[in-house]
């Protein structure tokens, strides 16, 4: 079935997120905060982007019928203005989210069906094109 590929596509995600957030645990306030000269300047915003992105797909996935419930807490967060976002400048709090998150995008999979993901979505993006 495809949504058990989803499934352990989640769970690999959540394992390679507590890894990155572990790496970054023992970096310096300073470190954590230098622009590398990167698209998302330091490890700082680079963190923050991936939990950027995942809002605002879940937020666009949680108008699906099956999934209205167990992502709406997704849809209660403020949808981040712009892909480089800060929206966690705290690194505890940015873990602890991005933790809970992760968490909601497991339950969230284990709670659909393959005739759940059959279904197409529309949405518009940051630009404001509709898909």
């Amino acid at each position: 079935m495809m949504i058990d590929q989803f499934r352990l596509f989640s769970k690999y995600n959540q394992l390679m997120n507590q890894r990155m957030f572990d790496c970054a645990f023992n970096l310096s306030l300073s470190d954590l905060n230098e622009d590398k000269g990167e698209f998302f300047k330091s490890v700082l915003g680079t963190l923050n982007h991936i939990l950027v992105g995942d809002i605002i797909w879940l937020q666009r996935f949680s108008f699906h019928p099956a999934s209205t419930q167990v992502l709406s807490y997704i849809l209660g967060l403020e949808k981040p203005k712009s892909l480089d976002s800060i929206i966690y400048a705290d690194f505890k709090k940015l873990r602890a989210e991005r933790e809970k998150t992760d968490s909601i995008i497991i339950d969230w999979l284990d709670r659909l069906t393959d005739s759940d993901i059959e279904c197409s979505i529309s949405y518009q993006n940051m630009a404001g094109m509709k898909f």
